[in-house]
């Protein structure tokens, strides 16, 4: 159980390089949790956890997803810009490179 828990931690912590030693240590488990024999209430226990953890990392999936689409689109505005005039015909607005940028 100490490895869902470590799981856990570093999901909810933004520590993802972790995960990839973590799935090796749940791997490495696995012979030893089939071969034994669990009572109903551990083998719930293990189940809520794996099941968190898995509402977590789709939860980290999702947001690393909206991160790159966000950065997709800033970086699409930075080039330049499409807008649509009143009859309804696209123009582009490149950007000039001798262009000043504003940082906040």
């Amino acid at each position: 159980m100490s490895v869902l828990q470590d799981e856990r931690i570093a999901l909810l912590s933004g520590r993802l390089d972790a995960l990839p030693d973590l799935a090796q240590r749940k791997l490495d488990l696995l012979p030893s949790l089939l071969s034994a024999t669990h009572d109903a209430a551990t083998i719930a226990r293990i189940d809520q956890a794996l099941r968190r953890n898995a509402r977590l990392l789709a939860a980290a999936r999702d947001g690393i997803a909206a991160a790159r689409d966000r950065l997709t689109a800033v970086k699409a505005v930075r080039d330049g810009l499409d807008v649509y005039g009143a009859d309804g015909s696209r123009t582009s607005i490149l950007r000039r490179n001798d262009m000043l940028e504003r940082k906040a």
